[in-house]
């Protein structure tokens, strides 16, 4: 009986031995890569994050890239169509050629304005947004022939600056109510040439 209370003594031995050594070994090695896999989920969280951040920048970036890309393909396309600051002379000088080409009597005002969102006009904020400050404001008035006052103005949408007319006035004069052709008619009208921005 002693040797078989020996074995059962000895299995005893050698299981607490075994789970020693296994509860060391867990203590040793799984315990320590816990808290690795911890730490390392940290970092992966604050990596992720960080990346999340440039990614919003990089969005940002990109959207902005693509905003001034427009902008300066609008810059780039309006710079041609705009006088110089200054270059009231160009103005004035194409708008008198025009007149006494088609036999109008003319009157014009010429004088630099900022522009401005609450203008009335839709393509403004777009000018604005592109760099664009300033403007010429034409006063004109004139006097011709209704065929002639036309033909004026077809030649005045043709120049290589881009005038917007708003404001235009038609009025027959008061001893010649015939609308005819050959009868005189005033026209008044704001014209607006941009004025091309020092950054361009």
């Amino acid at each position: 009986m002693q040797k078989r209370f020996g074995v059962k003594k000895q299995i005893l031995i050698y299981v607490i031995f075994v789970s020693t050594l296994l509860l060391i070994c867990i203590g040793a090695i799984l315990i320590p890569a816990t808290i690795l896999i911890k730490k390392l989920g940290n970092d992966i969280e604050i990596a992720q994050t960080e990346v999340e951040k440039q990614h919003g920048k990089s969005q940002l970036i990109r959207r902005s890239i693509q905003e001034i890309g427009p902008a300066r393909t609008f810059q780039e396309t309006t710079k041609k169509i705009t006088v110089d600051d200054g270059d009231e002379l160009t103005i004035i000088t194409a708008f008198e050629k025009i007149s006494e080409t088609h036999g109008i009597n003319q009157q014009l005002n010429i004088e630099k304005r900022e522009l401005e969102n609450s203008d009335g006009l839709d393509s403004t904020k777009d000018f604005i947004r592109a760099g664009y400050k300033n403007y010429y404001n034409v006063s004109v008035s004139s006097r011709g022939e209704l065929t002639k006052l036309l033909q004026y103005l077809n030649e005045i949408e043709r120049l290589p600056f881009y005038v917007f007319i708003d404001l235009t006035t038609w009025q027959a004069n008061t001893d010649n109510r015939n609308m005819s052709s050959t009868n005189l008619i005033s026209l008044d009208f704001n014209a607006r040439v941009l004025i091309t921005p020092s950054s361009l």
